[in-house]
């Protein structure tokens, strides 16, 4: 819940209250989750986009909303044209490459692709996680350094999944008490 209101006040804070004429591309969209949610706030089926390395995510998205548009793609090279996206949304994706160069022709593709003005939605881990050594984490300073010519504004969100998978079937109130602290706070929201 945090994390949905942290996406509603960017995207506010962003001019993109009324999603119904935005085109839109959830980059590593998974099962479509998020695009799905964005139909709730207004978008426009026939404006909603998502890409995904992963075949089994792109059939049970294709399932869930045979109305939006899936695609089956490499970030590094999106199969859209020039400046077609009023918004480019991700979710963990750039913490999942861990290749720096990798990473930074997806996030020249991301603004390839991104109409002038336009805004990148940012959710990603931003500490490192002991359990997965294939996740890198995005600072502040490597996500300047993927979108150096963009204004950014980013807020830290999500209580730490360890300490939250312990807490929340006992005390889901001292979940939300201990989100509070900026430090226990694992991703980046922008």
């Amino acid at each position: 819940q945090g994390r949905e209101r942290a996406l509603l006040r960017m995207l506010s804070r962003a001019g993109l209250s009324d999603l119904s004429e935005r085109q839109i591309l959830d980059l590593g969209c998974g099962a479509g989750g998020d695009l799905r949610r964005l139909l709730d706030l207004g978008a426009r089926p026939e404006h909603l986009h998502g890409v995904d390395l992963l075949t089994e995510r792109l059939e049970r998205a294709r399932m869930l909303a045979p109305q939006l548009h899936f695609e089956l793609a490499d970030a590094q090279r999106l199969p859209f044209a020039d400046e077609t996206f009023d918004l480019v949304m991700q979710g963990t994706a750039f913490s999942s490459i861990v290749d720096a160069d990798i990473r930074r022709r997806v996030a020249g593709e991301v603004l390839r692709v991104l109409k002038p003005g336009g805004v990148v939605l940012w959710y990603d881990m931003r500490l490192t996680d002991p359990r997965n050594p294939d996740l890198v984490p995005m600072t502040a300073r490597e996500i300047a350094r993927l979108f150096p010519d963009c204004e950014r504004h980013l807020e830290t969100v999500t209580l730490l999944p360890p300490l939250a998978r312990r807490l929340a079937p006992m005390a889901w109130g001292l979940c939300v008490l201990l989100e509070a602290f900026p430090l226990l706070r694992s991703h980046y929201v922008g």
